[in-house]
């Protein structure tokens, strides 16, 4: 019985390794928003956070990205905003 059990916890563990070393890395892409009036950065960032991501981590990638030095949005400005590519943008861009 133990060699039973010894075999498929070393087979799980392979097979894990194995699917964790071939998972494919999320691809992503940019998407111009342009900015309206009333619009706060932090309504940007929530609407674009991922599941379970810091909204004020997406803020600060969002000042990198776009290279701003102030938090403060103008209406017309337009923010380049880094998405996951889902299947149909992947389609769409061949």
């Amino acid at each position: 019985m133990k060699r039973i059990f010894t075999i498929l916890c070393i087979g799980f563990a392979l097979y894990t390794g194995v699917t964790m070393a071939f998972a494919e890395e999320p691809v992503y892409t940019y998407q111009k928003v342009t900015v309206g009036s009333g619009d706060t950065m932090w309504d940007i960032a929530c609407h674009f956070a991922q599941p379970g991501e810091d909204v004020h981590e997406v803020i600060f990638n969002i000042c990198q990205w776009n290279n701003l030095k102030s938090k403060t949005l103008h209406p017309g400005q337009v923010l380049k905003i880094r998405v996951k590519a889902t299947d149909e943008v992947m389609m769409a861009a061949k």
